[in-house]
């Protein structure tokens, strides 16, 4: 079909009717400006009104404090309906230097003047102000420092008129606070609004104050990144951008450099919460889990999937050997059971069995009890060789004859305990030990296995009904220890993660310690995550061994601390004032996550069916 010829012509200068507004096809067709443009707007004297409904104030600062740190703006984005624009432009060093050598001489001269005429009111700090001067010019000179020239705009949104006003003493007194003042653009609300839209342009021009290059980096908000790795399971919702946060802690290189995480945060803040939300949708991934769960908190959720749950009490018949032994494969493939760690990991283990009845081991004592594990696997023809730890066997039954290969029953500590007593010198060791015995009051490990791992998504092994001074740890240990030799070394290819809640009690004795810092710096290779949480942060990080997890995790969480302890979370993480004070004032279930070269700030989010068997008291409820 042909268009009318007239749709494209103008009408003739010599026309007498009334002049007509030009169209074109373009003009009539609706672009992504008109989806988004509101019905106008009406500027007055102090505000914006932007549409039918919504109103703007737009503010700039006029002064900010001698000293600034990274984030100082970042309270203001928690605020909602706020708005920050920041345009830099970079003075030319020549320039700067120029000036500032001009400015010397002023003050220079100024205190020759006062000093003088006998007034010294100024002097001390026309002095300071010239040093900072004479410092700052030698850097930019120097090439380690620059000027730059910052307006800082904001704008406070609200649906009427007494919410805007109400935002906007709330922006003043928060800013009022930490010495930075900000004036209103009065008679100046448009030109100030189109500054902070992101155009780019900036038509306050004259407004500005003058920043060095670690000033202006300040500015920048320390969370404002998304985090959002490939693959990775959603945590909640970024405080500052409000997108997603996907986190995958095996990412691997160069997004992280290992799997670990650490989860610290004080009672109430949402800890546990977010290890079970995190462990929950990584199974969905394939991830498998296993929890050393020292309250109790992680029923609900194991039973919740169909995963195995086994609660670890004195009058229980759930037995965990810690003498089983499996075989472990290398970077190269090459399978191999490492009969002499093994030995070494049990070593302690009866060290601190010996602690807890408040003596230790003498050297002799130490020396019989490595000969005696090293017997019971020798005992049992078990090497190097993967093949040692089986043996074959065959059976009868109904007439039908099977033949094949088996695992040859492991040593127990009834075993080492007999053959112990049979060592000259092992009288002491042997009554020590002798609590650990089957039927005795710490004899829970004492048997073969009865609790098998084989695929499940979860696993949590609950210490909650054993006495928290000494057992509660010691059973931390042997079920760490036996997570390694079932969980961990088993399926090298297969994502896992072990969670140990509560790890400030391993680091009540050395050898736990020692244990779990080994399983941070082997675990790795295995395709093994090791998360730790904790509540008492600084009897966690005083220790050597607590400080080594800490440098070997890739990834760490901070939740809402304890003001007592915020200043050692501060140190150890080398934070910024503007994330501690995130820290302190942080709500349920909000989170600071640093993971790799990434860092934001977030709000865990659950959908309520997750939420039925994933909270823990009230505290999860009110998330």
């Amino acid at each position: 079909m042909r268009l009318p010829t007239r749709l494209f012509t103008r009408p003739r200068k010599d026309d007498h009717a009334t002049p007509q507004p030009v169209h074109t096809l373009e003009g009539g067709v609706r672009e992504v400006r008109d989806l988004v443009a509101p019905d106008g707007f009406k500027v007055t004297d102090s505000l914006v009104q932007v549409g039918a409904g919504r109103y703007v104030r737009t503010f700039f600062v006029a002064q900010i404090p001698a000293v600034v740190f990274v984030g100082w703006l970042d309270e203001l984005y928690a605020l909602g309906d706020v708005d920050i624009s920041i345009h830099l432009y970079p003075g030319q060093d020549r320039d700067v230097v120029n000036e500032l050598t001009s400015k010397i001489t002023q003050m220079q001269t100024q205190m020759y003047l006062d000093e003088k005429r006998g007034d010294l009111r100024d002097v001390s700090l026309l002095q300071r102000t010239t040093e900072d001067a004479w410092a700052l010019r030698e850097q930019i000179q120097t090439n380690q420092n620059r000027m730059f020239y910052v307006s800082i705009l904001l704008s406070v949104a609200g649906d009427t008129l007494e919410e805007l006003d109400q935002r906007s003493k709330l922006v003043e007194e928060r800013l009022g606070g930490r010495a930075i003042h900000v004036r209103q653009a009065f008679l100046r609300q448009a030109e100030a609004l189109k500054s902070v839209v992101p155009t780019a342009q900036n038509h306050l021009m004259d407004v500005y104050r003058n920043l060095d290059l670690g000033a202006a980096t300040a500015l920048f908000p320390f969370g404002g990144a998304d985090l959002a790795h490939e693959g990775g399971v959603l945590l909640g919702a970024n405080l500052i951008t409000g997108g997603p946060v996907f986190y995958n802690s095996f990412a691997g290189p160069p997004t992280l450099a290992n799997q670990h995480l650490g989860i610290f945060a004080t009672a109430g803040a949402g800890k546990s919460f977010l290890v079970k939300l995190l462990s929950a949708r990584s199974s969905v991934y394939g991830v498998r889990t296993v929890f050393i769960d020292p309250e109790g908190e992680y029923a609900a959720l194991v039973k919740k999937v169909g995963g195995v749950y086994v609660r670890l009490a004195p009058e229980g018949s759930t037995y965990l050997n810690p003498f089983d032994i499996e075989e472990e494969e290398d970077d190269r493939g090459v399978k191999t059971v490492n009969v002499l760690d093994k030995v070494a990991d049990l070593k302690g283990l009866v060290a601190t069995m010996v602690e807890g009845a408040q003596s230790k081991l003498t050297p002799e004592e130490a020396a019989i009890v490595e000969e005696t594990l090293r017997e019971e696997y020798r005992e049992r023809a078990i090497t190097s060789d993967p093949a040692s730890l089986f043996e074959r066997y065959s059976s009868m039954d109904n007439g039908s004859y099977t033949t094949g290969l088996r695992k040859k029953p492991m040593p127990t500590f009834s075993s080492f305990y007999g053959r112990l007593v049979g060592h000259d010198g092992a009288g002491r060791l042997a009554t020590l030990l002798k609590p650990y015995l089957k039927g005795n009051s710490l004899g829970i490990f004492d048997g073969e296995s009865q609790t098998d791992l084989k695929d499940q998504a979860l696993v949590a092994f609950d210490v909650s009904k054993l006495e928290e001074k000494f057992a509660r740890p010691l059973a931390m240990h042997v079920v760490l220890s036996w997570v390694w030799e079932k969980f961990v070394k088993k399926s090298p290819g297969v994502r896992k993660r072990v969670v140990v809640d509560e790890a400030w009690m391993f680091m009540k004795y050395k050898d736990t310690a020692d244990f779990l810092e080994n399983m941070a710096r082997r675990a790795r290779k295995r395709a093994t995550s090791l998360c730790v949480a904790t509540q008492h942060f600084a009897e966690f990080a005083d220790s050597p061994q607590g400080r080594a997890v800490l440098n070997n995790m890739e990834t760490v969480i901070l939740m809402r601390q304890n003001p007592a302890e915020v200043d050692a979370v501060q140190e150890a993480f080398k934070l910024p004032d503007g994330q501690r004070a995130f820290l302190l004032s942080a709500g349920v279930g909000d989170a600071l996550i640093r993971a790799g070269k990434h860092v934001a700030a977030f709000r865990v989010v659950a959908s309520p069916y997750e939420a039925e068997f994933l909270q823990t008291g009230a505290t999860a409820q009110s998330m």
